[in-house]
């Protein structure tokens, strides 16, 4: 389809420039995904979230808190880590949280990841 006109380019500075999730489509099933386990430690660059969601589990939805300042992310759910990267005004996440998502956009309830803002060792 290509950038016609720079119609991509305006997409993407205006109503999606932040990710979001599918909407739910209840008519196909409305059974939720288990929750998952989330857990994070400080990282280089930022947070490393490991997230572990079931079998019905597409992706997750990752919320992080950088000061009084919210961030949003979708995660795949084949990713097993994610950096959640340090807000160059606000610093590192303090508070992440993250729900299991499924194919259908059935969402999980939230769990919140404990954090270890030690710096980990580098693997």
């Amino acid at each position: 389809m290509g950038n016609r006109q720079g119609i991509g380019d305006q997409l993407r500075a205006g109503h999606y420039a932040e990710p979001a999730l599918v909407p739910a489509t209840p008519w196909l099933g409305v059974d939720v995904p288990d929750t998952p386990d989330a857990s994070g430690s400080r990282a280089q660059g930022g947070v490393l979230v490991r997230l572990t969601g079931g079998k019905t589990c597409a992706y997750f939805a990752l919320w992080s808190r950088h000061g009084a300042e919210w961030r949003f992310a979708v995660v795949p759910a084949a990713r097993a880590e994610w950096l959640v990267p340090d807000d160059p005004a606000f610093g590192p996440a303090r508070a992440v949280f993250a729900s299991a998502i499924d194919r259908l956009g059935n969402e999980s309830a939230l769990v919140m990841a404990p954090l270890s803002l030690a710096v980990a060792a580098a693997r």
